[in-house]
């Protein structure tokens, strides 16, 4: 059963790798867009794909496996929020993968045969993840009896589970597999032409100095520039590729923050005042602590330095001193020493780890009476560092069971007492989550004088009143100011500043600084725009907000990007006066000095620029201005160039043409078309498939 051990252990591995491995095509592209998601015929569909549809059912059962396979993994039978949604965003990078790639697979006869897969698991040339699983530790020969015999076992293995773990484990096997044959055939078909070499070379091979002069954009005022709506319109319907856009949300929104008030502070401080004298005096302080503080009672000892600094006073003090009330990180305190001794700061040890071979009393009984044999065959003498090596199932196991030095509360509460209460040279048995540990005490350290103290925490919280009273206020907020145009006059009036939240898309799970807040995005891709929420409540803050932007996927409007569109057709105006107005002076000017000073500018120079050179030293990325210095015969002046920032003249003064080998030119850029071969492939088939995400109407 150790076997199955292993394969948990891997396994966290094995998922995260080769579903890493799934995602990291699709991750690099934005699967996020998708249009609205209509309530009729489709309602149960979660994603269209080359237009067939995924349902909701689909997904949640796959969305069930591997929850499965987490709780067997981790040995956990409930799994928070977080981690559902870890496993839910999996599990669309696989429902991508199942539609997208599979049907090119198919198109192309890409399998995996169950002789491949007999051999990716025991032949010759095993899967890394079962080469792991099923390798000696110490000397990593690959055991292929030990595959035999455990595959064999799951024939007659009742726990179905276990079964299904294993037919998961090869499935992801397979899935790989595909994945790399898809690529590689890809990769295969690969090659670097002889005039893609040429070129290559041609815009590396000659690097040139040159004189320039250029005149800004900005010396033209933006005031003098008029630019008409059918200007804008006509700009945007010539670059349409630009402004290309996904579905996104704009929200301003103000917050109610749900804080104490000062009632609240003066009814937890005479709280924690009523119950000092029980506090200080009661024989049962664990008690005390557990009915009443907001943190559990700590049973670690305490060096003076590892105190917190407000009752480091304490430390001199003998058993049953107080300190307190004291106020400190929002909450009431007092504080007790409980307890003093004197105890070393470190121990080393040595343990032999027996994990049940399943959830069940029958496998957690077998595991304890197998720690109980190797404790009295320890105590006959026995070698503990060779049954470590045995036995254990803990990586410590390839060292004898050798845990090293360690210090308080490192370990695991059991394992950590037994070791720091008992003395060298001890042999036990604890229980912890992991399993049943042997433990040998191999050293301990100078002992040190600790003292446990006793904690009752009372966090100073909002009452219901309070809470109450601060609902109303942003409820009357809300009341009266129940249209856009007067929220916003509102606010104003205020001085209020409302937050943004800018370009949200349809599946984020929250707005940022608003925790858990699901709920304000899924309202804002049903709102229309201007439409007010209400107030809503989000963990300890109420919020109103308004819809302030809709985007919807195609090509942005006129009227949402007016302000960009402007700057543009504004900059293209002031080129269209700027490079006039050089042309006019190039017909007078016999070279770069007199051209300049007719325009009123200083002379610039730039040196040993190649045309793959990304940018130039004093005017930043203008690679049309680069593009026109490699290209202009040496000593004479450009045409007027439009760059990013102004419109500039070049004048080449010298070049320079280094030795380039053609092999390393076509390795390079066959390098990174072979690294570019998952991203471009996938980005190509989400761009033809189609593809519909409509997850955001269920979660």
């Amino acid at each position: 059963m150790a076997v199955l051990e292993k394969i948990r252990t891997k396994m966290g591995i094995l998922v995260s790798v080769i579903i890493g491995f799934s995602l990291l095509a699709f991750v690099l592209s934005d699967f996020l867009g998708g249009g609205k998601s209509v309530f009729s015929n489709n309602q149960f569909d979660i994603a269209e794909i080359w237009g067939k549809k995924v349902t909701i059912q689909e997904y949640e059962a796959q969305v069930e496996k591997l929850q499965d396979v987490y709780k067997m993994n981790t040995r956990q039978e409930n799994i928070d929020e977080k981690v559902i949604d870890q496993i839910r965003e999996q599990t669309w990078q696989q429902v991508l993968e199942d539609n997208l790639l599979a049907p090119e697979y198919q198109s192309i006869g890409l399998a995996v045969s169950s002789k491949e897969l007999l051999d990716m698991v025991q032949g010759a040339e095993p899967h890394p993840y079962i080469r792991q699983i099923f390798s000696d530790p110490e000397t990593g020969i690959f055991n292929r009896p030990a595959v035999l015999q455990f595959i064999k076992s799951l024939e007659t293995e009742p726990d179905q589970q276990k079964k299904n773990y294993w037919l998961f484990m090869e499935n992801q096997i397979v899935r790989e597999r595909l994945m790399t044959k898809y690529y590689n055939l890809m990769k295969k078909g690969l090659y670097v032409t002889k005039v893609q070499v040429a070129n290559e070379i041609k815009d590396n091979q000659r690097k040139v100095s040159f004189n320039f002069v250029g005149v800004r954009y900005n010396t033209i005022a933006d005031s003098t520039i008029k630019v008409k709506m059918s200007d804008l319109k006509n700009y945007l319907k010539k670059h349409e590729a630009l402004f290309q856009q996904e579905a996104s949300r704009d929200i301003e929104y103000i917050t109610y923050d749900i804080v104490p008030s000062a009632d609240d502070f003066k009814a937890t401080k005479e709280w924690i005042e009523s119950i000092y004298n029980e506090f200080a005096t009661t024989e049962d302080i664990k008690q005390i602590v557990s009915l009443n503080s907001d943190i559990p009672f700590n049973e670690k000892y305490l060096k003076q330095e590892e105190m917190p600094d407000t009752l480091k006073s304490l430390y001199s003090k003998g058993k049953g001193a107080v300190y307190g009330p004291y106020f400190a990180n929002n909450a009431f305190y007092l504080a007790r020493i409980t307890d003093v001794k004197n105890i070393s700061d470190s121990v080393k040890a040595s343990h032999i780890l027996i994990r049940p071979a399943a959830n069940t009393q029958e496998a957690v009984k077998a595991a304890k009476a197998t720690a109980d044999s190797l404790l009295a065959v320890l105590k006959k003498g026995g070698n503990f560092e060779e049954l470590a090596s045995k036995y254990s199932s803990d990586g410590s196991a390839q060292k004898g069971g050798d845990l090293g030095w360690f210090k308080e509360g490192q370990m695991v509460k059991p394992f950590n007492d037994a070791c720091f209460n008992g003395k060298k040279g001890d042999l036990t048995v604890v229980e912890t989550q992991f399993g049943y540990h042997v433990i040998k005490i191999t050293d301990k350290g100078k002992e040190v004088k600790k003292v446990q103290l006793a904690l009752i925490e009372r966090k100073v919280e909002a009452s219901q009143a309070t809470e109450q009273a601060i609902y109303q206020k942003a409820a009357s907020f809300a009341g009266n100011n129940n249209t856009s145009e007067k929220f916003i006059q509102a606010l104003k009036k205020d001085n209020i500043v409302p937050r943004t939240a800018n370009y949200m898309n349809e599946n984020m799970k929250e707005v940022p600084g608003i925790a858990n807040s699901r709920e304000l995005v899924r309202w804002a891709f049903k709102a229309k725009q201007n439409d007010l929420s209400g107030v809503m409540e989000f963990g300890d803050k109420y919020v109103i907000a308004r819809l302030s932007a809709v985007r919807e996927k195609g090509i942005a409007s006129v009227e949402q990007i007016k302000d960009q569109l402007t700057m543009m057709v504004r900059k293209e105006k002031k080129a269209e006066q700027l490079i006039q107005k050089i042309k006019q002076q190039l017909k007078s000017s016999s070279n770069i000095n007199d051209l300049a000073g007719k325009l009123g500018v200083n002379v610039e120079n730039a040196n040993d620029v190649t045309f793959a050179s990304y940018a130039l030293p004093t005017i930043g990325f203008e690679p049309a201005v680069i593009a026109a210095a490699t290209t202009v015969p040496l000593n004479k002046l450009s045409d007027p160039v439009n760059g990013n920032n102004g419109v500039y003249v070049v004048e080449p003064t010298s070049e320079t043409v280094a030795e380039v080998s053609e092999e390393n030119v076509k390795s390079r850029i066959y390098s990174m078309y072979q690294n570019a071969v998952g991203y471009e492939a996938v980005n190509t088939l989400k761009k033809m498939a189609g593809i519909k995400d409509m997850r955001a109407k269920f979660f």
